[in-house]
This record gives C-alpha cells, sequence and structure tokens, in this order.
C-alpha cells in the first residue's frame, strides 16, 4: 500500500492536510481512480481516502492501493504539482503466507510541496 503520512510546504514546512491524486499509472496502464484506491477484501487497506471524479482525495495520513509500479500526479491548493514513482512490492498475507491474498508492502511518503507564484 502507498501511505501518504504526511504533505508539506518547502520553506515554511507549513502542513497541508489535503492532497488530490490524478492520472495514475499501475505497471505502465492508466487505471481509474478507482481502482487505484483499492478494494479492502481483496487484500487492499484504504484509510482517509475517497474518490471525488477522476481523482483520490487524500486526507493525510491516507493510505491506498494494491502491488505495482505506480505513477501519479500529486496536487494540494496553492502547491505546485508533481509527479510520484513509487513501486509497491507484493507480499503474502496471512499466516506464513498463506491464504492466497495478496497485499502490498507497505510504502510511506512524506511529500514536500512548493508553493505556487
Amino acid at each position: 500500500m502507498i501511505r501518504i503520512e504526511s504533505a508539506r510546504f518547502n520553506g515554511t514546512n507549513a502542513p497541508i492536510s489535503t492532497v488530490y491524486i490524478s492520472n495514475v499509472m499501475r505497471d505502465g496502464q492508466a487505471i481509474s481512480s478507482q481502482d487505484a484506491l483499492g478494494y479492502p477484501m481483496v487484500g487492499g487497506e484504504i484509510l482517509n481516502a475517497r474518490v471525488e471524479g477522476n481523482s483520490i482525495v487524500c486526507n493525510t495520513a491516507c493510505a491506498f492501493a494494491h502491488p505495482g509500479n505506480y505513477s501519479f500526479d500529486v496536487s494540494a491548493a496553492n502547491a505546485v504539482t508533481q509527479k510520484v514513482n513509487i513501486n509497491i512490492p507484493a507480499r503474502k498475507k496471512g499466516l506464513f503466507g498463506c491464504g492466497g491474498v495478496t497485499t502490498g508492502t507497505p510504502v510511506t511518503l512524506n511529500l514536500k510541496f512548493d508553493a505556487t507564484s
């Protein structure tokens, strides 16, 4: 899973409480925001994240996504949009890797944004 632990402005270190994720690609293929969010019943974890239109709205700290190589744009109010590339390695979930459910090894992001002019 992708866990966005925090988002802050460079320079002032002021916190950003909400970020928007769009233009998501997984393993080189464009996917919908709903598919990127993940589904808890098949090994995903969703925390403080929801789909609105074509974006995932993330209230920090948030968590979402299944295993894979991701590329997406992340933006916030009064901040310059940035591109994020991240790999979520797969792992077996369950006792001793049993259970047949594959989940992602958590990857934590602490985002820093430049303010817009």
